[in-house]
């Protein structure tokens, strides 16, 4: 099925190259915004662990003071047109219409705003002139060049050799491995065990390298946060809609979770009865006493409401939260980012 793709794949590296060639040239138009602007993207589709590197960044600069505000495209939201997640002190809105991972990151971050818009120039205007934003961040940025950005830092899943990854559709690559040149800087996820993330050798910039761990877990049923330890005892049972359901199992097991069965779901999956249902016929089935899942999922399944309380007891599902620890290049990052701050305000 690969190589029957490959000749639809030309076709797609073929537009992607002649976009990025109009933006090069001047015929597509970057809008310099007037503040600083950071993107954190990558260059393949599926999970690359950049969300929890977005999250650093924003707590990074929330703690030198700025008004951060991060702009995404709300991916899988039934709604249009901009709409604010968060404004830095309230939660405005649930995933369906502002997103899971748009509503994951407001609750991660609460003095951070979150605004969405599939015009991500009309979204950061607003988070700008009604929000008083003076930092922004560029959730999942790197192809999306109508906005100018002081950094671009591309991230890498330090795993998996980026070069032998063929193009849409017939891989995950969204774009052509010269697109790398962009980048400020490059970020290797999921880096630690001795992985180590393969480049092109032209590029020379800067790197840093990350992993993501788990932290803590959540009891659903008050939102009462209890440490990882005290569930390692307890049988588990973990389910995700995410692009790396894998990655998430293997950090529940890491983390000394004895996970006894497991489900996966489409990522961004909207969450009904029967997929309850479902998982807890699978829980019972695997013998367990608890429900693991992600707090991207956690997001979405709030918005069940009383079909949680129907299929399951809520005092057994738990999802986690997890932060970057940094395993290398901690100080190059930190370095660029308060090169930005020291600018003056606008």
């Amino acid at each position: 099925m690969r190589k029957l793709l490959l000749p639809f794949s030309f076709i797609y590296g073929s537009l992607i190259w002649l976009r990025n060639r109009a933006f090069d040239a001047g015929l597509l138009t970057t809008t310099n915004v007037g503040v600083p602007v950071v993107s954190v993207g990558n260059l393949t589709a599926g999970g690359t662990g950049k969300t929890p590197l977005v999250e650093w960044i924003a707590g990074y600069l929330l703690k030198k003071g700025r008004r951060v505000a991060i702009i995404s495209r709300g991916y899988g939201r039934e709604s249009s047109g901009v709409v604010v997640v968060s404004d830095g002190s309230r939660i405005l809105c649930g995933a369906r219409r502002g997103g899971d991972e748009p509503v994951e990151m407001a609750r991660t971050l609460p003095r951070a705003a979150v605004v969405v818009g599939e015009r991500r120039v009309k979204a950061a205007r607003h988070a700008i002139e009604a929000l008083k934003a003076d930092f922004l961040l560029l959730d999942d940025g790197f192809q999306h060049r109508y906005i100018g950005r002081d950094l671009d830092i591309l991230v890498l899943d330090s795993r998996k050799d980026i070069t032998a990854e063929a193009l849409l559709p017939a891989g995950i690559r969204r774009e052509p491995l010269g697109g790398i040149r962009r980048a400020g800087l490059v970020a290797f996820s999921r880096a630690g065990g001795g992985s180590k993330g393969k480049i092109p050798g032209w590029y020379t910039g800067p790197t840093i390298s990350y992993r993501a761990v788990t932290v803590s877990a959540v009891r659903a049923s008050d939102d009462q946060t209890v440490t990882v330890e005290s569930l390692r005892s307890r049988r588990a049972f973990a389910f995700s809609g995410i692009g790396d359901h894998g990655q998430f199992v293997e950090g529940l097991r890491e983390s000394g979770l004895d996970v006894r069965g497991d489900r996966l779901f489409p990522d961004h999956h909207v969450y009904g009865a029967a997929d309850l249902a479902r998982i807890a016929g699978d829980a019972i089935a695997a013998g367990v006493e608890i429900v693991v899942t992600t707090h991207k999922d956690y997001v979405r399944l709030v918005e069940c409401g009383v079909q949680i309380e129907e299929i399951w007891s809520r005092d057994i599902l738990f999802y986690t939260r997890i932060a970057v620890e940094m395993v290398g290049g901690e100080e190059v990052l930190k370095a660029l980012l308060d090169d930005l701050t020291a600018r003056p305000r606008a």
